[in-house]
Formats: C-alpha cells, sequence, structure tokens
C-alpha cells in the first residue's frame, strides 16, 4: 500500500543514475516507511477497511477479520452491503463517493460470519491519492460495551424518573435542579415550574429548609424526618424527608437529593387505626356473642415445662393427671368479657361471671381444654370446638367455642380472643333434621325400589320388541320396510340406553359415597379401548393410547363408565376426525387424563351445559340418552376429582378427568 503522503515525504530522492548511494538509501526509507504504516494498520485494535468505488473490500486489516469471524481472504470477496446489517453503511459510502462529505461518523449493525450483530461507530473518508482509484477508508471500533453502558444509563435514568416516591436534587444553595415525575404528582406543580424553585417555597415553614435541613446535612450528611409542604392547590400535606450530600470523585459537597414520600393516607390510616380501636371496643362490648379477652402465656409456659421434663405423650400425661388439667385451667388470665358474655351465662355483673368459672364448665369442658392442651403442646394457635356449658342458674347450654391468638402474640399466647356462640337452638334444629333425614332416606329407599321395577318392567318389553325386529328384518328383502325395522330398532336401543342410564343416574344420585381400591387406570382404560375398538375401527376412528406408565388410584370400578362414556361420545359426535387420542399428565397431587377428539368441537356456551342432563350438544341424527356425560360427572364428584372440557387447538375437543393421587 503506497500513500502520496510517502511519495511526497522522499520528492527530493535524486533520479540521477550516477547517484546511485542516494537512490538506494531513499528507496530503503520508503520501503522503512511503508512497512511501519502496514504495521500499524494490521495491528490496529480497530477494524479498518477501504473499499473501492463501488463499496467492494479491496483490504482489511486483522481486527476486522477476527471481530466479523471471517478470514481476509473471504473479506475480500465481500462489499460493505455484504457485512451491514442496515442500509446506514452504504447510503454513507454514497455520501463520501458524490464528494458530499469528506468525512463521516455513524453508528451501524454489522453482520458476522455466524449471523450475530456487531455494534460498531464507523469513521469514514476518502483516500483519493492511493492510485488512480476513489477509494474510502473505514475505521470500525466495537461498541458493544458502550452499547451496555448507554442502555444501563437509561435503565437508570427510567427508574429515577419513574420511581414511586419523589426523587429531587438541588444546589447547594437550596435551588431545585431536577424533579422526577413522582414529585410533579405529589406537589402538583410540572417539572418545569418545580426547576429554579428554593425549597423554602414549598415548605409551609419558609425558613425550615435553611435553619434545620440544610445545615443538618452540611453537618451530618443527611436530614430525615417529616414536615408539612403546600401543594399548587393551596393544600397542605406531610411528606416524609430522606436526604443526603452529594459529593463529586474528590469528596466535594456538588449537591443534595431528596427522596420524598407523600405521608397523607398513612396519617389518615394512623386516624382511621385510633377511630377502629374505639369502635373494636364498641363492638367487643356490644357484641351479641360472647367475646372473651385473655392471657394464656403461663398456661403455655407450663406445658412447656412438662415437656422440659421428658414428657412427649401430652394427652396420655394429662389423662393420668386430670389435677394438672384443673391447675392449668387456673393460669388463664381473663383480662376482659363483654355484656353478652355477662347476660348469656345470667350473671348480674363480670366479677360475679368471673367468680363462678368453675360452676359453668361441666365434666365435658374439661375434656375440652384437655384437647386445647394438646394442641398449645404442638404450637397451634387456634382451637375450636362445640361443647356443652352450664349457666349459673344451672341450666344447660350448648356453645361453639373458639379461641385465636391475636396477630403477634402467636408465640406468647399473651393475648388470645375467645368467641362463645349460644348454639342450643342450633343443637335442637340438628336433631330435627337427623329425624329428617332418616325420614328422606327411607323415602329415597322406596324410589330406588321403585327405579329397579321400572327397570325391570320396562327392558322386558323392549327385549320382546328387539327380537321381533331382528326376526323381520332376518326374512324382509323389501329396501323400505327394512328401513323402517331399522328405525324401530334404533329407537329401542336409544330407548334401552336411556333406561340403563336413568337408572344409574338414579343410584348415583343418592350416593354420598363409594368403596374404593386400589386400582391402576391405566390397566382400566385399555380395557375400555379393547371394548371400543371394533366399534371405532366400523366407524374409521383409529384410537391412540399415549399412556404409557401405571396410574395407580384409590377408585371404584364404575370410574370406567367415565372413559367409555367419552370414548364412546368421540366416536358419534366426531367421527370425523378419524382419530382419539388418550393422555396423561402427573400434576404433583394428582393424576389428569385426556380424551382428545378431532371432531367439530364444542363451543364455550355450551361447555358447562354437556355434564347436564338430557344434553347431547345439538347433535342431530346421533344416538344417545344425554344422560352419559352427567353420569361422568356424579362418578367424578365421587372420586373427590374434577371433570372438563377445553378445545384442541388442533380442532375439536379435549375431555380431561382430574382423580387424586393414590
Amino acid at each position: 500500500m503506497k500513500v502520496n503522503s510517502t511519495n511526497n515525504a522522499y520528492a527530493d530522492v535524486k533520479k540521477d543514475g550516477n547517484d546511485t548511494t542516494h537512490n538506494k538509501r531513499a528507496k530503503e526509507d520508503i520501503r522503512g516507511v511503508e512497512d511501519k504504516y502496514k504495521t500499524l494498520f494490521q495491528v490496529a485494535k480497530d477494524a479498518i477497511f477501504l473499499t473501492d468505488e463501488t463499496g467492494r473490500i479491496i483490504e482489511v486489516n486483522q481486527a476486522a477479520c477476527d471481530s466479523l469471524g471471517y478470514t481476509n481472504e473471504e473479506l475480500l470477496e465481500l462489499s460493505i452491503k455484504d457485512i451491514d446489517a442496515d442500509p446506514r453503511g452504504y447510503e454513507a459510502f454514497q455520501k463520501l463517493q458524490d464528494g458530499q462529505v469528506r468525512e463521516i461518523t455513524f453508528e451501524v449493525n454489522q453482520c458476522r460470519k455466524d449471523g450475530t450483530l456487531l455494534p460498531v461507530e464507523i469513521t469514514g473518508s476518502i483516500l483519493s491519492t492511493i492510485g488512480d482509484k476513489r477509494v474510502s477508508l473505514a475505521i470500525a471500533r466495537d461498541i458493544t460495551g458502550r452499547k451496555k453502558v448507554e442502555k444501563k444509563l437509561q435503565l437508570f435514568s427510567k427508574t429515577v424518573e419513574n420511581a414511586p416516591d419523589g426523587i429531587q436534587i438541588i444546589d447547594l444553595n437550596g435551588c431545585i435542579i431536577y424533579s422526577n415525575k413522582a414529585v410533579e404528582r405529589i406537589y402538583g406543580f410540572s417539572i418545569e415550574e418545580l426547576k429554579g424553585k428554593h425549597v423554602n417555597e414549598m415548605n409551609l415553614d419558609p425558613d425550615f429548609a435553611d435553619n434545620e435541613i440544610i445545615p443538618a446535612i452540611i453537618k451530618t450528611g443527611n436530614w430525615v424526618g417529616e414536615l408539612l409542604v403546600k401543594h399548587k392547590n393551596g393544600g397542605i400535606f406531610p411528606i416524609w424527608l430522606s436526604t443526603s450530600m452529594v459529593n463529586d470523585n474528590d469528596g466535594k459537597p456538588v449537591a443534595m437529593v431528596g427522596i420524598i414520600k407523600d405521608i397523607t393516607k398513612l396519617r389518615q390510616a394512623e386516624k382511621a387505626l385510633q377511630v377502629s380501636e374505639a369502635r373494636y371496643r364498641s363492638l367487643f362490648e356490644d357484641s351479641p356473642i360472647c367475646l372473651w379477652e385473655c392471657d394464656m402465656s403461663e398456661v403455655k409456659n407450663h406445658i412447656e415445662s412438662i415437656k422440659a421434663k421428658g414428657i412427649k405423650n401430652i394427652d396420655s400425661y394429662f389423662k393420668k393427671h386430670p389435677e394438672m388439667v384443673a391447675k392449668s385451667a387456673s393460669l388463664i388470665k381473663i383480662l376482659a368479657v363483654n355484656k353478652t358474655s355477662i347476660k348469656t351465662y345470667k350473671a348480674k355483673r363480670k366479677e360475679e361471671l368471673l367468680e363462678n368459672l368453675d360452676n359453668i364448665f361441666t365434666e365435658e369442658s374439661y375434656d375440652l381444654f384437655r384437647q386445647e392442651l394438646i394442641d398449645i403442646s404442638e404450637g397451634k394457635t387456634s382451637f375450636e370446638r362445640e361443647t356443652k356449658n352450664l349457666r349459673l342458674d344451672g341450666n344447660e347450654l350448648d356453645v361453639n367455642f373458639k379461641w385465636i391468638a391475636a396477630p403477634g402474640y402467636e408465640e406468647s399466647l399473651g393475648k388470645v380472643f375467645v368467641s362463645i356462640i349460644d348454639i342450643t337452638k342450633r343443637k335442637q334444629a340438628e336433631e330435627e333434621i337427623k329425624r329428617k333425614t332418616h325420614a328422606l332416606e327411607e323415602s329415597n329407599r322406596v324410589k330406588d325400589l321403585f327405579t329397579d321395577i321400572i327397570h325391570h318392567d320396562l327392558s322386558n318389553p323392549l327385549n320382546i320388541a328387539f327380537n321381533y325386529t331382528d326376526i323381520l328384518l332376518a326374512g324382509e328383502i323389501d329396501p323400505k320396510k327394512k328401513s323402517y325395522l331399522n328405525i324401530i330398532n334404533r329407537n329401542l336401543a336409544k330407548s334401552q340406553e336411556l333406561i340403563e342410564s336413568a337408572t344409574m343416574l338414579s343410584k348415583l344420585a343418592s350416593l354420598e359415597s363409594v368403596e374404593f381400591q386400589n386400582l391402576d387406570l391405566k390397566t382400566v382404560i385399555e380395557g375400555v379401548i379393547e371394548n371400543f375398538e371394533p366399534l371405532a375401527s366400523e366407524s374409521g376412528i383409529n384410537i391412540e393410547n399415549r399412556i404409557i406408565q401405571s396410574i395407580p388410584v384409590r377408585a371404584n370400578t364404575i370410574i370406567e363408565e367415565v372413559f367409555a362414556n367419552f370414548i364412546s361420545n368421540a366416536i358419534k359426535y366426531a367421527s370425523n376426525g378419524k382419530k382419539i387420542i388418550l393422555d396423561y399428565e402427573d400434576n404433583n397431587d394428582f393424576w389428569k387424563i385426556k380424551v382428545i377428539d378431532f371432531g367439530g368441537g364444542i363451543k364455550d356456551a355450551d361447555k358447562a351445559g354437556i355434564f347436564e342432563r338430557f344434553q347431547t350438544m345439538g347433535k342431530k341424527g346421533v344416538k344417545g340418552s344425554g344422560l352419559g356425560l352427567a353420569i361422568a360427572r356424579k362418578i367424578i364428584n365421587l372420586h373427590n376429582g374434577r371433570i372438563y372440557v377445553e378445545d384442541n387447538p388442533d380442532g375439536g375437543a379435549v375431555f380431561i378427568v382430574e382423580i387424586p393421587k393414590l
């Protein structure tokens, strides 16, 4: 590579053939300068490109090869269009070639050989003195690091600008230099209006900043506290201000920064809390249920001392030592009882109730308290049971007894709230309900008997009708009559299915539970698939089973009806999909079984209704009772599971059953 500057530097070299020594020395000097420039060109850390008038690369240094991942030979086969990810590089090249500029600097992304992008800053210029062509020089500096810094600065700037609390910078004289959006929101002034204001103008006390805040920052480096400030609309409100000094690299103070939090809502909340506490006292006193406030810390300490002796079975200990139950009860400190408590237990005043606590507790009450002690020993912070108490007049009282540790007292039980609800009337009602339930159970028994009779008496004539139509079909050759007989057969089958489904649903409806056994759903489903394969094949449907592992559950064998119904429906309603897939998922606490079809799908409006009785998804000409999915839902409910339908992304529906794991 030769440049004019080098030639000019040695233009005075003598060309006289007699001065061979001088010519030789001049040539050696020129070669030395060329070698020096070549060395600088190759060892430069920035990528350097020389291009001809068309933009084709005619020379590059090693840094260009390293940054783009090409060899020198590969780059010399390319142009700037090939390595620039956007047109800005070529546009700049054209400006240089057209003489619009002599030098240009811009940022662009270059494409590496592996397809990744390299952000660079390019400085380009024309080297018109190299040879007889207009040659361009481009120096590309990798700005990846700078871009990362810029991105971080942008993130920091956005973070400060959009911080939820106000951030304000003031100069050493107290004038505002910068405010973020939160400051604008807090004070109501625009950012431009705030700029240049003295902070004293913002404070209710115009001398507070000069007299208190700024001197404290200068002396200690910070000031934190509450003060009243003015809103643009004239309103006065409180803020919490945290300020500190900002120093330069030499430790010299240059500004002050403040974090501003509007605490109006906090102060309002504190006032509301005070009102709430007063209301709580009122609610406590006037509550329609019995409320007590107790200190049970000594009870807990007593239990801990027992456990410290190595006694592990607290229940057995208290059963052997009932006197310790009574002692524990005596350690409870009752801090307050409300008016309803006094009235419910027929006491004349609070003192009378507290003095006669032994008289209101029955033997059942002490057994209940023993259960409380066990719960406390296990670290529980709440307790609820039903028991019997006595009023001071001797009458029995059924109560729901509940206590819970107040927030912050879960460890010590130093404050416990007790509620005692009179459930005497409810208990009487429950006895009445038991009586009526027994009568209802008898009624259900009669209903089941009636259902069995109907099932038997209707099935017999249907079977007879089936037999006769089969005989007639076997000997009938008239196509029209055969068609009529087939219609009769289909409707007889539909009636029989309806009777079977209605009978099953009737029996399931009265069940609260079924007996479970250990089952493998994989085996159950394989049996169902085997039963339906002939029908599926006849309909041109392939059943694909993706359940490859054992699925152990506690279930009743009736659960196979669910999957039989799903597959049967898929064959009936989604035969155009030509495929049914059975799949599963392991979802920690339960198994999820999926039956996927590729038919017409189910509208969102119909998804909930299909599990109701007599819903057949509006498919005309399809045989079905409309009870199958209702039966399936009842069966899954009896298994404490879940049943629902979702859309198949590939078209069709996905029926899903979730069953708890074994």
